[in-house]
């Protein structure tokens, strides 16, 4: 098993080549998310005959070598043989996890947070590597403790309801004029509503900024 940069180890030529290949491979992908911690974990290996020219070596999963991996070795002379190597690898990064159950629609924050070493693996629906990226938004749903988090799980709050009485900041340049205005739609902060000026009577579309206050320009 390598874990971290591999060393040369005894055995058959074909193991080492192998060994090197991989190590190249999956600490080259480590690279891509931020991460040096990596194992891979090497299955005996079933060398057909000698071969007198140098092996060529290929991957499955090249792009994300993560799970179990397929090495495909070919000798071309003198005589053509090819035989498969499995393996195991793991990459690791410390992501957000829940150190605590939480309930549909709560709000996150560091007290429901950790930090924990994970492996990549099955991961295929993203993930987060900073507390601070998901504190402050909500549960899409009831989660248990030791959930690792995706961004399919959580939410930006709703700072905006519909019907809710809203402060509209209409900006131009260096001059901001504010107005009421009424929520025609909900929002979260970023979206654009359709909000109604309680003024004139008008539809107009704003951007939420925070809670009951929208922008817009005009």
């Amino acid at each position: 098993m390598l874990s971290g940069i591999a060393f040369p180890v005894q055995g058959h030529p074909l193991q080492q080549q192998v060994e090197r290949y991989l190590t190249k491979q999956v600490s080259q992908y480590a690279r891509t998310v931020g991460s040096r911690d990596y194992r891979i974990d090497i299955k005996p290996i079933d060398v057909p005959a000698p071969c007198g020219k140098p092996i060529s070596l290929s991957m499955n999963r090249a792009e994300r070598p993560l799970g179990r991996v397929t090495v495909t070795a070919e000798c071309h002379q003198p005589k053509y043989w090819k035989t498969r190597v499995r393996a195991d690898v793991d990459v690791f990064l410390p992501l957000v996890t829940l150190r605590r159950n939480v309930d549909r629609e709560q709000v996150l924050s560091s007290k429901h947070l950790i930090l924990r070493r994970t492996s990549l693996k099955s991961l295929r629906l993203g993930y987060f590597t900073a507390i601070a990226k998901v504190s402050g938004k909500l549960s899409k749903r009831k989660l248990s403790a030791g959930t690792v988090l995706t961004p399919r799980m959580i939410e930006l709050p709703t700072l905006i309801r519909r019907d809710d009485m809203v402060t509209i900041r209409a900006k131009r340049d260096s001059f901001t004029a504010s107005m009421k205005g009424v929520a025609l739609e909900d929002g979260q902060k970023g979206e654009r509503i359709r909000v109604r000026n309680q003024s004139s009577g008008k539809t107009i579309t704003a951007t939420v900024k925070s809670a009951n206050i929208v922008e817009t320009t005009f």
